[in-house]
Formats: C-alpha cells, sequence, structure tokens
C-alpha cells in the first residue's frame, strides 16, 4: 500500500531530543498566545501592521519602554507577562522578533473539534523563513497502538508521530520510549494544555471510556491480578497523552474529491484511486476492527449487527467518515494515509470480540462477500457526501454559493459511484485479501513483527487477543 511519494519535511518537534521538542513546544505556546492576542478584524492587513508595531516597540531599551510602546492592550499584556518571566531581556527580543515574524508570515492554528477527546490543532509556525507543519492531537493509547499496527503491521502509510504521556512520564517516538523527568512533564503538560485553551477554548481535552491496567480483583482472577479493565472515568478528568503527527501537505478525502478528483479524471486513474481505497476498507473491517472510516453501520450492542433470515449478517449503513483519510497525489501516484486509527473499543471484550470474529466468519462463507462488501462500501461513500455537504452549510461563515460550488465539484466523483466504483473496490478488496494471505499475516507472525506484539502485549494484551482472533481469518 505504500509507495514513493515524498513531498515534505518532518518537523523536529516530533523526531528532535526532548530538549528540542520542549523548546519548541515553548515556541508554539508564545506564537499561540501572540496570535490571541491580535485582535480580529476583517481587513488581512492589520495583523501585519499589528505586528509591525510591535516590533517597533521591542526595539525599545528598556522593558517599561517596550511595554509603553506596545498600543494593543493584549499585546502590551502579553509582553509584560513575557518580560516579567525573563531574565534576560536581550534573549527574550530575538525570541519575540522570531514569534512576530513568524505570525506576519503565515504562521496559524486550525481546529478540528471531531475528535473524541478533545481539539485536533493543524498547527504550522513559520521561524527563519522555514515552515514547520504538524498536528497536535489529546487522544490515548487506543489510536497510538492503532497507528503502529497499521504501519509496522500492515505496511500501511500513516504519519510519523510522536507521543507525550504526562501520566507516566513518557515520550514516545515508534516503539521506542525515553522518560520524562517529573518537572519537565508537568512543563510540557503545562504547555499544551495553555496552547489548548487558547486555540480551541470550546473544547477541552477530557477523556472518555478508556481501557486502562490496573490491580483489581475480579470475580474470574485472583485478588491483586494486574488486569485490563475498560472504565469510564469522572466527568472533566483530563486526557493526559498528545500525538504530534507530521501533517501531510494535502486535506482530507472529503476536501480531495471537491478539489483534485477531477485530476484522477484528467490521468485516467479512477480505478487505481478507488482500489487503494477498497484496500483500507477490507483492511478495516476484516482485520483491524475499525469501523469509523469507509464502512460505517449500526452498531448493535449485542450482535454487532442484525441478520437476516437466512442467518447472513445485514447492515444498516450509515456513510463513511471521509476526514479519516488524507489522499497525496504527484507524478500520477496515489499515496493514501490512514489517520485517526483505531480499534472499536467494544471489540476489546468478551463477548462482543467474539460476536464480531463470528460475524466475519459468516459473512466470509458467502461466495460473493467481497462483492456484497463493495457494495455497502459504495453506498456509504455516497451517503457520505450528502452529510459533508450539510455539515458545511451548518458551518459559521458558510454561504449558500460555496455550498453549491462543493455539490458540482462532486459531480464528477459522484457519477462514478455507480459505475466504476464497484468492481475498482473489489479488485483492492482481492489484492487486499491476497496480500494478508501471502505477506502480511506471515509478516505479522514472523520475527521482524516481534517487538510490535510485544509492545502491544505489554501496553494493552486486549488489544492483541482482539486482533490475533481475527487475523486467523487469512492464515
Amino acid at each position: 500500500m505504500a509507495n514513493n511519494i515524498n513531498t515534505h519535511t518532518i518537523p523536529r518537534i516530533i523526531t528532535g531530543s526532548i530538549d528540542q521538542i520542549e523548546h519548541d513546544s515553548q515556541g508554539m505556546l508564545r506564537a499561540a498566545q501572540l496570535l490571541h492576542s491580535i485582535p480580529p478584524h476583517p481587513l488581512p492587513s492589520f495583523k501585519k501592521r499589528a505586528c509591525a508595531g510591535f516590533l517597533t516597540a521591542l526595539t525599545e531599551k528598556t522593558p517599561e519602554e517596550i511595554v509603553a510602546k506596545t498600543t494593543e492592550g493584549a499585546l502590551r499584556t502579553f509582553i509584560q507577562a513575557h518580560i516579567d518571566s525573563s531574565h534576560n531581556l536581550a534573549e527574550l527580543r530575538r525570541r519575540l522578533e522570531k514569534d512576530i515574524h513568524g505570525i506576519s508570515a503565515g504562521s496559524s492554528f486550525v481546529r478540528s473539534f471531531k475528535g473524541a477527546l478533545g481539539p485536533t490543532i493543524m498547527t504550522t509556525l513559520v521561524r527563519d523563513g522555514k515552515i514547520n507543519a504538524f498536528v497536535v492531537k489529546w487522544t490515548d493509547w487506543n489510536e497510538i497502538i492503532a497507528n503502529h499496527i497499521y504501519r509496522i503491521g500492515f505496511k500501511t502509510n500513516v504519519p510519523e508521530i510522536a507521543c507525550l504521556d504526562f501520566t507516566g512520564g513518557i515520550i514516545e517516538r515508534g516503539l521506542t520510549r525515553e522518560l520524562i523527568s517529573k518537572s519537565r512533564t508537568e512543563r510540557l503538560r503545562t504547555i499544551f494544555l495553555k496552547f489548548t485553551q487558547i486555540v480551541a477554548p470550546e473544547k477541552p481535552p477530557t477523556i472518555g471510556p478508556v481501557t486502562v491496567r490496573t490491580r483489581l480483583a475480579p470475580k474470574e482472577a485472583p485478588e491483586g491480578t494486574l488486569v485490563e479493565v475498560i472504565i469510564t472515568p469522572s466527568e472533566g478528568q483530563i486526557t493526559n497523552q498528545v500525538m504530534l503527527s507530521e501533517k501531510i501537505p494535502e486535506g482530507n478525502l472529503f476536501a480531495f474529491l471537491c478539489e483534485k478528483y477531477k485530476d484522477i479524471k484528467a490521468a485516467g486513474l479512477e480505478n487505481a484511486f478507488f482500489a487503494s481505497l477498497g484496500e483500507i476498507a477490507f483492511l478495516d473491517f476484516f482485520v483491524v476492527g475499525n469501523l469509523d472510516r469507509l464502512f460505517k453501520f449500526e452498531w448493535d450492542g449485542e450482535t454487532c449487527c442484525t441478520y437476516d433470515a437466512h442467518n447472513f449478517p445485514s447492515f444498516i449503513t450509515r456513510g463513511s467518515n471521509l476526514g479519516n483519510i488524507i489522499v497525496l497525489f504527484k507524478d500520477r501516484l496515489i499515496k493514501m494515509y490512514t489517520i485517526d486509527n483505531e480499534i472499536h473499543a467494544d471489540l476489546l471484550k468478551s463477548p462482543m470480540k467474539e460476536n464480531y470474529l463470528e460475524m466475519l466468519q459468516k459473512f466470509m462463507k458467502h461466495p460473493d462477500y467481497i462483492e456484497i462488501f463493495a457494495k455497502l462500501v459504495t453506498e456509504c461513500l455516497s451517503s457520505s457526501l450528502e452529510v459533508e455537504i450539510n455539515e458545511y452549510k451548518e458551518r459559521p461563515g458558510a454561504t449558500a454559493q460555496k455550498a453549491k460550488e462543493l455539490e458540482t465539484s462532486l459531480n464528477l466523483f459522484k457519477a462514478d459511484l455507480p459505475s466504476i466504483a464497484p468492481k475498482a473496490l473489489i479488485h483492492g478488496m482481492d489484492k487486499m485479501r491476497h496480500q494478508l494471505q501471502s505477506d502480511l499475516v506471515p509478516n505479522w507472525k514472523s520475527e521482524a513483527t516481534a517487538p510490535l506484539r510485544q509492545y502491544i502485549k505489554t501496553n494493552s494484551p486486549l488489544s492483541l487477543d482482539s486482533l490475533q482472533e481475527r487475523i486467523t481469518l487469512f492464515i
């Protein structure tokens, strides 16, 4: 599923040392504070004028003169706070000059509130003429582990990530972990909380039902045994994992369909495009247990889905989540990244994981199960377009004209759904089935992937048990 498109550099906040990560995180926070302190204004030039005035004030020789020359009240408060906390005015001046130039040159923070545990913030920092683009997301270990499963276990394109765990004092890159001192952990946690409160105050990072490892005495285990349980924390409890992810320099699948699917058509690559979607859909549903991407259906909390008179699985489709795939298209190469990865929480526990496996087994006994699945995914893709347009219409500032333009831009894709999508999806799904049997499952069971299996076993045994059961379908 991977290819060789490479269009950007991964920022240092993801790949650097812990010292560099803390340094760059502080710069991120200062940029957010600075940008937030500039009053909103309809004229685009206002921000640059405010930054120019701020730079002029910074040339004064004393803190008092700098504050006095800063005309905007919020900016004055910002500079006063940083002057008061600094022991070296010259160094502070140099840092702030870089921040101001970055804001003037295009540093920005774009929020998304679709994350279950808090906001996702698309961050662009311009410093010394260089653009550093990354994503800040409050998340949990389910997503972090799922990213490794897709990237390492099944060779899927997943953005590079670094994870900060403020509970355990850990930074993780790949399967490698580094312990962080208690004081640094608290500093980093404070930085990211302040940053989030400034950029996305409408949705604080709170935690939902989550899998944890703890010492309990359930009926089926001896007292004091370390077991994994799913709990619902107290309302308002803050999640303690932040994921820093490379920002792929393209939009999600919906944005791609609106803006660039015409390029796929012009290149005659519609079949390859839908085949790539088919590969992802098959892996999600039949192996990983990710039910929040291309194929979504009405979930039954006891039997997973409904069954027809012949005891065959029957699905009430609920559209596709077009935000969980990012598409790159360059030099006739199509590269799809899976993001917001997960294993459905219900599949981490009995009896649902066994019920889901039984449902898959029944589904796969049908001689045309791939054709049936392709039709279901096509149905989901079709219904999701209307949902996305309606969601756009409800956004602040949305216009009827823009909504009409979006609908028009999707006509090419809509036309291909009944005519091209089913067969092309089947091709991709069948390709993934063969890859699982011939390459991916043997690779999963090999010594090369042993570190990943051990990592999952250590951090979420329930995830490993659930996944192993479905992998047996392709042995």
